[in-house]
């Protein structure tokens, strides 16, 4: 038995899958197949320390893989180049020989039972540059039937075959923007914290440094992406660099913007919902990055867009809306628990096993059945459990099962629950009482979310409604708001960046129009009373990323170490004759992200260079010069997230959850949320936190470029 040095398991930065198992020798048959001669060169059982008291015995062979499920057992991973052939991929292993595990290695073994009589090779398409690869993998084990013996491949032949055609790598390459619209003119940024109408005022304009004093009302412009985070996917929808926002202006109709005018726009939230369509509910995504939905207001680029009318339409209606889903949540970020992922926790229960949450729903449907969602993290060596109820009644229960000592194991578990509740005022209170199992047994709450059917009845200032009933194929709906007078106006705000005026009739108190709704469709009814105030944030320098040409190399550099960023590419396009970039982060959020920070915007600049540059001219080199953090919002005081990085959503396992650069490199159409993808470029980190410290890393590497 090999003995390891101490192993830190709390490391995070993912390091690649894709080593060379061993020497491969790979056999034209004919111009599909590949056959790779293999051989498994095993070790002896590895004893790893993980901890001061605690060791894990595995089974390895040179460069074996492991899983999340399966610390002990190693699997067989590869990629392998399938050059240009298209077809689709066909694997299998053929001539194998196998050895049957040593009584030792029967003791190590944690899943003998799920051995299949012969091995099961699974195999994905991947890309890198373009290149098709093959992702190979499978588990050298098998159950021989004859001799009733566990065994482990020792060696086989691997072939590869392709036949038909390889599926493409997703949507092709999307339309970049050729410049930003940052890239002239004077631009102003304003952020706001939740959907509604707000308004901006002379004195609002004048404050932030615009010249009123002869504005047209015609050119002011805003614009903005909206909120929620930026998709994963790279083949999911988003809007490449700042959308012109429709507003309406009051200036008295005489076309100046002087005292006492005003624009009204429609902001979102940075946390976002989104319909479950199969049970009519929605579910809250918490903006993990920001916690401000940012917009920018020019004045000077010529006349802006503005909200038009939609008229009611004239077919027949066969749904009638007379009541929708208001929807709200608490979630709190005040610990993680492991220093690692990107889930973050709220409300201790430990000394305080109970806590009382206030939500306000007007004109509730008390007949109604409402839908709460709870999920709660406990840490317990026993099962316990947490209680959440309404009106003194019981609706959501969620059993936490207990978490074992030992490194390996879960820090905490969490569970989430939800049910259907009936009440009848508006004012909802949720308790949620944790019940300890023991004296040591801890638990959080992470969210309380509500779904509340209310009537569609106009109250307050600003009414936000939808009705996720109404949507179907050929569905044409009428909405009905009452004690709605005309003064209240109602804005279609099912697209932010394009918001209509929606025409209605009124009948007394009662405003009706006709819209089809084959899909969701969301409308803020308001009436002038109060209105919602952005927050100013900065005067914004313009800047034209989307404008660079064929770039090679780019540097994404905290503002703290940009002299030393600069100072490192001017040295390499001195020795190697690259094209550099240099930006900052907040650089790449204005243009990619509306202005919020979200590590997708860094990645989604390195996909338009890619695009854009076609197969050969690729941009080769990506540099984060910045240390980065678990703490994307600067929560705990002394952080250190200066270029953020991707976190794992497992935020309770040291060993799965992880943080990695690899996500900006992952740059085809189909690729950036799954597994088995392939980078497209290097990537490496500066991980530094003083000028000091960026100072001596660019010294380091010019010592390392210059020196024989």
């Amino acid at each position: 038995m090999v003995l390891l040095n101490k192993l830190d398991f709390t490391m995070k930065l993912k390091t690649s899958l894709y080593l060379l198992l061993m020497l491969v020798i790979p056999t034209m048959v004919h111009a599909q197949d590949q056959i790779l001669q293999l051989q498994l060169d095993w070790n002896p059982v590895l004893k790893i320390q993980i901890d001061e008291n605690e060791f894990q015995l595995r089974l390895n062979f040179t460069d074996a893989s492991y899983n999340e499920t399966s610390f002990s057992t190693p699997y067989f991973e590869k990629k392998i180049p399938i050059g240009n052939q298209e077809g689709e991929l066909d694997i299998f292993i053929q001539n194998p020989k196998f050895q049957s595990l040593t009584s030792e290695e029967l003791l190590v073994v944690d899943n003998l039972l799920s051995f299949p009589e012969n091995i099961e090779v699974t195999g994905n398409i991947a890309r890198s540059r373009h290149r098709p690869f093959a992702i190979i993998s499978f588990l050298p084990f098998r159950l021989n039937t004859e001799t009733a013996k566990y065994e482990k491949l020792i060696s086989c032949e691997l072939v590869i075959r392709t036949t038909g055609n390889i599926p493409k790598s997703g949507n092709a390459s999307r339309n970049w923007a050729e410049n930003s619209v940052l890239a002239s003119g004077s631009w102003y940024k304003i952020r706001v914290t939740e959907d509604g109408v707000y308004k901006v005022t002379y004195s609002d304009l004048a404050n932030m440094g615009i010249n009123v004093s002869s504005l047209r009302s015609e050119n002011i412009r805003l614009y903005g992406n909206g909120g929620g985070m930026l998709p994963e996917s790279n083949d999911e929808f988003r809007h490449d660099d700042l959308q012109e926002n429709a507003i309406e202006v009051f200036d008295s109709n005489d076309g100046n913007f002087n005292q006492g005018d005003y624009f009204l726009f429609y902001g979102q939230s940075p946390d976002q919902w989104t319909l479950k369509a199969d049970i009519s509910r929605f579910y809250h995504h918490r903006n993990v990055y920001s916690d401000y939905t940012y917009y920018y207001i020019t004045t000077d680029i010529g006349p802006g867009k503005r909200i038009s009318p939609i008229s009611s339409s004239s077919e027949t209606p066969n749904y009638t809306v007379n009541k929708f889903t208001d929807y709200d949540f608490h979630e709190v970020d005040e610990v993680n628990l492991i220093k690692s992922g990107r889930e973050w926790y709220g409300e201790l229960f430990d000394f305080t096993t109970n806590y009382s949450f206030d939500f306000n729903f007007p004109n509730l449907d008390a007949g109604a059945e409402h839908y709460l969602r709870v999920k709660a993290v406990a840490k317990s060596s026993v099962s316990s459990s947490f209680f959440s109820s309404v009106d003194d009644v019981t609706v959501v229960s969620i059993l936490i099962p207990s978490v074992s000592s030992g490194a390996n194991g879960d820090y905490a578990r969490s569970v989430t629950g939800a049910k259907v509740f009936n009440t009848s005022g508006a004012n909802v209170t949720v308790d949620v009482q944790y019940n300890k199992s023991t004296t040591t047994s801890t638990g959080w709450l992470d969210y309380i979310e509500v779904n509340a059917i209310c009537n569609m009845s106009f109250s307050g200032s600003q009414v936000i409604f939808r009705d996720p009933h109404s949507v179907g194929v050929d569905f044409v709906s009428e909405f009905v708001l009452g004690n709605a007078p005309q003064s209240v106006k109602i804005w279609e705000v099912t697209d932010p960046v394009n918001i209509n005026r929606v025409e209605t009739s009124n009948s007394g108190n009662t405003q009706r129009f006709v819209l089809p709704t084959p899909n969701l469709r969301e409308f803020v009814a308001f009436n002038g009373s109060e209105y919602l105030a952005p927050e100013f944030v900065e005067i914004v320098a313009n800047q034209d990323i989307h404008g660079a040409g064929h770039i090679e190399y780019v540097i994404v550099s905290h503002p703290d170490f940009i002299d030393q960023a600069n100072r490192l590419a001017d040295f390499h396009r001195s020795l190697s004759n690259l094209n550099v970039l240099v930006v900052t982060p907040q650089m790449v959020y204005n243009e990619f992200s509306s202005g919020a920070q979200d590590i997708t915007a860094i990645k989604d600049l390195m996909r338009m260079l890619y695009e854009r540059a076609g197969e050969g001219n690729e941009p080769k080199y990506l540099l984060l010069f910045g240390d980065a953090s678990y703490d994307f919002k600067d929560i705990k005081a002394e952080n250190t997230n200066f270029v953020p990085t991707f976190e794992s959503v497992e935020s309770l396992h040291h060993i799965t959850s992880y943080a990695t650069d690899d996500y900006f490199g992952f740059l085809d159409p189909n690729e950036g949320s799954g597994s088995n993808e392939l980078l497209d470029i290097g990537i490496g980190r500066f991980i530094v936190r003083t000028p000091e410290e960026a100072k001596m890393a660019v010294d380091k590497g010019v010592h390392y470029a210059t020196s024989p």
